[in-house]
């Protein structure tokens, strides 16, 4: 249905645009394209992640590291391999709902989906010489333990 959603949003923008201004739209295309093709990468190695997630890695792992009986241990296991990865939060979505298929706790999957959007281990060489050590260790403590306690508040409500 959302899908549907968009489509139809899409479609209106465009016949308005075509008949406002057909450069405009064509400049859209423009953007979309690159949009597109930037993205584009990011989304198919995540897919494959995730499909080797559910594939190679035996649910009765997922289970026992991040499973709702792994207690307190899951959240932050999910939030130090989530922090791992660099790239669009949608994709965090798409690793988060297969890990959640493979048996995570939604404790496990919020503190993932979050640290995968702060934490950004991968940026921290370019952090440090931009920003100094100080900076990038406090910042990276803070959104590292944010992410667990996220985690941990989303298994308490849900």
């Amino acid at each position: 249905m959302v899908e549907l959603t968009y489509l139809a949003i899409i479609i209106i923008f465009s016949v308005y645009l075509y008949i406002k201004d057909k450069n405009k739209l064509k400049v859209a295309g423009v953007g979309f394209r690159k949009v597109t093709f930037s993205l584009t990468p990011y989304v198919l190695g995540i897919i494959l992640i995730a499909s080797i997630i559910q594939v190679c890695i035996p649910k009765e792992i997922i289970v026992s590291l991040l499973g709702k009986d792994s207690g307190l241990i899951a959240p932050i296991l999910a939030a130090v391999f989530g922090s791992i990865f660099e790239g669009p939060t949608i994709i965090a979505f798409v690793l988060g709902a297969s890990l959640l298929v493979s048996g995570a706790s939604i404790a496990a999957v919020g503190a993932f989906i979050s640290s995968f959007s702060m934490v950004g281990l991968v940026a921290i060489p370019l952090e440090k010489k931009e920003l100094g050590i100080t900076f990038t260790v406090v910042r990276f403590v803070i959104t590292l333990s944010a992410s667990i306690l996220i985690g941990y508040l989303i298994g308490v409500i849900i």
